[in-house]
C-alpha cells in the first residue's frame, strides 16, 4: 500500500492568506506609510546632464579589429577622460566653480567642506556604444562620448553647475590639443629643417634648392635653372620632383626669359603699328 502526497491548489495558497492577514498587515502597514512619508516628505533632486561626443569615434571602414587594438583604443579613451577630471575636479578649478556660481557653498561651511559637496554631487562618466565593425561583421563596443552631471535639490543651482562643469571640460580638451598641435608643430619644423640642412650639403653648390624651398629665393634665380638643372637633369629636389617649384616653373615655360620684360613688348607694339600707318 502506497500513499500518495497531495499537491496544494491554489486555495489553499489564499486560504494560509487569510489565516496570516493580520501579521501581513502589521508588517506591510508601516512600511506603505514609511515609504509614502519618505517620497512626500524628501525634496526633489534635480540632475542636469552635459553630454561631450567624441569627434573621432565614428565606424569607418578602418576600425581596428583585433582585440588588443580594440581595447587599447578603450583603455585610451577612459584614460584621456581621467586625466580631464583630475584637471576639472581639482580644487583649484572647483574654487572657480563656486565663484561662479556662490550657491553651491551652504551658509557656515567652510571652502574645504564646500569642495568635498562638489566633488561628491558631480558624476563623469563614459558613453559606451554598441557598433557593427563593417570589416569584420562583428558588434563591439566603442566610447564614443562622455556625461558630466550634478544633482542638486535646486534646479537652478544643478543646471549652472553643469553648465560650467561641461565647458571646464571641453576647454581642458582644447588645452590638451593646442600642447600637443604645438609639439607637433616644433617637431616638423625641426624635421623639415634638418631635411634643407641635408639637401644642402647634398646638392651641387651651384644649386640653390634649399633656399627655394624656404621661400627665400624663386627658381629663376638660380643660374642653372633652365640649362644646367632640367627636369631630365635635375641638380636638386626642386626639379626631380614634378610637384617641385623648379620643375612647375620649367613645365610653364618660366626658364624662357625674353630680352625685354613682356609689358615693354605690348607697349611697343602698338607704336610700330601706328608709326607704319603715320608713313
Amino acid at each position: 500500500m502506497s500513499d500518495t502526497a497531495s499537491t496544494p491548489d491554489f486555495s489553499d495558497y489564499v486560504a494560509a492568506l487569510k489565516r496570516r492577514r493580520g501579521l501581513l498587515f502589521a508588517v506591510g502597514l508601516p512600511i506603505l506609510v514609511i515609504a509614502v512619508a519618505l517620497a512626500l516628505g524628501l525634496p526633489d533632486i534635480y540632475v542636469s546632464t552635459g553630454l561631450i561626443t567624441f569627434r573621432d569615434a565614428t565606424v569607418s571602414g578602418q576600425l581596428p579589429t583585433d582585440k588588443e587594438r580594440a581595447t587599447r583604443e578603450k583603455s585610451y579613451m577612459d584614460e584621456y577622460v581621467r586625466s580631464l577630471s583630475e584637471s576639472v575636479m581639482s580644487p583649484p578649478s572647483l574654487v572657480k566653480l563656486v565663484k561662479q556660481v556662490p550657491q553651491l557653498a551652504a551658509p557656515g561651511d567652510e571652502i574645504g567642506d564646500t569642495l568635498k559637496t562638489i566633488a561628491r554631487k558631480a558624476r563623469v562618466e563614459t558613453v559606451k556604444t554598441p557598433v557593427l565593425d563593417p570589416d569584420s561583421s562583428r558588434e563591439r563596443v566603442i566610447i564614443s562620448a562622455f556625461t558630466v552631471e550634478y544633482d542638486s535639490r535646486d534646479p537652478d543651482t544643478a543646471l549652472k553647475a553643469a553648465t560650467w562643469l561641461t565647458n571646464a571640460f571641453l576647454g581642458a580638451s582644447r588645452a590638451n590639443l593646442q600642447v600637443r598641435a604645438n609639439a607637433s608643430a616644433q617637431f616638423y619644423a625641426a624635421q623639415a629643417e634638418q631635411y634643407r640642412t641635408e639637401i644642402a650639403t647634398l646638392e651641387p653648390e651651384i644649386c640653390i634648392s634649399g633656399q627655394i624651398l624656404r621661400g627665400i629665393k624663386k627658381p629663376h634665380d638660380c643660374p642653372a635653372f633652365g640649362t644646367l638643372c632640367t627636369p631630365q637633369r635635375p641638380l636638386g629636389a626642386t626639379m626631380v620632383s614634378a610637384e617641385g617649384a623648379c620643375a612647375a616653373y620649367y613645365a610653364y615655360g618660366r626658364h624662357l626669359r625674353p630680352e625685354k620684360p613682356l609689358h615693354q613688348i605690348a607697349s611697343a607694339e602698338p607704336l610700330g603699328v601706328a608709326a607704319g600707318h603715320g608713313d
